[in-house]
């Protein structure tokens, strides 16, 4: 499954689209989300790049859980 940070190209270049330090980009993915404050300006760049990135690709950056998956069907 192909993740935000995939979609990004990776953790540098998704840090250096959004002006961001690389470790903080990081920190975003090992904890699996990006911050609430943030979210936006990633769903907006990502368009400017012409990226396929929803909503939900933001909110779920490393993907949904299979559990949730299930009860979102």
């Amino acid at each position: 499954m192909e993740t935000l940070f995939d979609k990004f190209g990776g953790v540098r270049p998704m840090a250096e689209h959004l002006k961001q330090p690389p470790s903080t980009v990081q920190s975003w993915k090992a904890a699996g989300q990006v911050p609430a404050g943030h979210q936006r300006r990633v769903l907006a760049r990502a368009a400017q790049l012409g990226l396929a990135v929803s909503a939900e690709d933001v909110v779920f950056p490393m993907g949904r859980d299979p559990i949730e998956q299930e009860h979102a069907a």
